[in-house]
């Protein structure tokens, strides 16, 4: 897997304000705690980097698949609350191709 280390890090003193002025408001928890860390970073070795890289091609193609599926079967798309009136538009697309080019489907 390698070695991935969680590091103790300065956080920007005004990070909280900047989120705010982009409109970010999402940096708390319901209960309070904060969702988003300034005072932690987290170092990859190369060897992570490659297991994460490696997941996150298995997680495009089983989502390609998933979709795959989804646009051959006739009900398929009302399981993603695709409205009827655009289901034949997403399938045309799909059968297009478009911009994923490997498909492993």
């Amino acid at each position: 897997m390698g070695q991935i280390r969680r590091l103790t890090s300065c956080a920007r003193p005004d990070w909280q304000s900047q989120a705010d002025r982009l409109g970010y408001h999402y940096y708390r928890n319901t209960d309070g705690s904060f969702a988003w860390r300034e005072d932690v970073r987290y170092e990859f070795d190369a060897q992570a980097v490659a297991c994460v890289r490696n997941v996150a091609k298995t997680l495009h193609r089983l989502c390609l698949e998933v979709v795959d599926e989804a646009v051959r079967r006739p009900d398929g798309l009302d399981a993603f609350h695709i409205p009827a009136a655009m289901q034949d538009v997403v399938r045309e697309s799909w059968r297009r191709g478009g911009p994923v080019s490997d498909r492993a489907v």
